[in-house]
């Protein structure tokens, strides 16, 4: 055999009238891709990160959706809702659902920038389970919109008591005025069960108020798979995010991050690229 040569690979027969040597170099020519594949190759390539950006996108949207509204909107206000139904009252370890809630809330307060403008309504509180027609119609401000008194938020944290019903639609409705206009305006629900009351339906609302420019995230609170359902439901129509909380501990951890995530500067850097519709026109992105 001729240095370099090898026995052609299995496939591959030699012309007639004997064998060559069939070299390395002879051997790569026959699998060189042509013009043309190459070009196949790189549309089908362009076309795969094509989805796999689109994918991350649609994945991402209801995350990065939020951050860029309250990033573009400057001044930024947060209105708590916190489930204070008759099923609050439910034990949980050695403490129940609303001690937990409120712990968690107070906790949040601790948190929050000295300079947040933030607000508290509660549903459920005053009246009980026997007068549907005024617990249905039972969801009130406790603490105004207005810059953080840390103190004073506490206190009427303190004082809520769980009673009655769940009016979720009701008190979305009504978040709408309880934000100043302008801004970044973000409500987050704190919620362990479904509406009771509906009419109005909570999902139709949150879809309404966030047209309105409001974002709404939601916390289930040891929730069960319907109520799971109908407040994940709440959060896409508001296109904010569902969390799960089972546990007190789980309670003020996810509370205390969705709501500061507001707070939080989202800035966005450098310069926007278009891309090109073949590969040819693709353009260089440095580091």
């Amino acid at each position: 055999a001729m240095p370099g040569a090898i026995s052609p690979p299995s496939g591959f027969a030699a012309p007639p009238g004997g064998s060559i040597p069939f070299t390395l170099r002879a051997f790569c020519k026959d699998l060189e891709p042509s013009a043309s594949d190459l070009d196949d190759s790189m549309r089908r390539l362009s076309l795969a990160l094509g989805a796999a950006v689109v994918g991350v996108v649609a994945l991402l949207g209801p995350l990065a959706g939020g951050a860029v509204a309250r990033q573009a909107g400057g001044d930024v206000a947060l209105l708590l809702i916190l489930d204070a139904s008759g099923s609050m009252q439910a034990r949980l370890g050695d403490a129940t659902r609303i001690a937990a809630a409120k712990d968690a809330v107070r906790d949040l307060v601790g948190a929050l920038p000295r300079d947040a403008r933030v607000g508290l309504r509660v549903y459920g509180s005053r009246v009980g389970n026997e007068d549907p027609d005024r617990g249905c119609r039972d969801s009130r401000v406790i603490a105004p919109v207005r810059q953080l008194d840390r103190a004073r938020l506490k206190r009427r944290v303190r004082s809520v008591r769980a009673r009655g019903f769940t009016p979720i639609g009701l008190s979305l409705l009504r978040a709408a005025a309880d934000l100043p206009r302008g801004g970044s305006r973000n409500v987050v629900l704190v919620s362990d069960g479904i509406d009771t009351c509906a009419p109005p339906p909570p999902c139709k609302v949150a879809r309404r108020i966030r047209k309105l420019g409001l974002h709404v995230d939601v916390v289930g609170f040891t929730v069960r798979r319907r109520a799971r359902r109908q407040l994940t439901c709440i959060a896409a129509a508001g296109g904010g995010r569902y969390v799960n909380a089972a546990s007190a501990e789980q309670l003020a951890t996810r509370l205390r991050r969705l709501s500061l995530a507001g707070f939080e500067p989202f800035n966005v850097k450098g310069a926007p690229v278009q891309g090109g519709a073949t590969a040819e026109d693709a353009p260089i992105l440095g580091p």
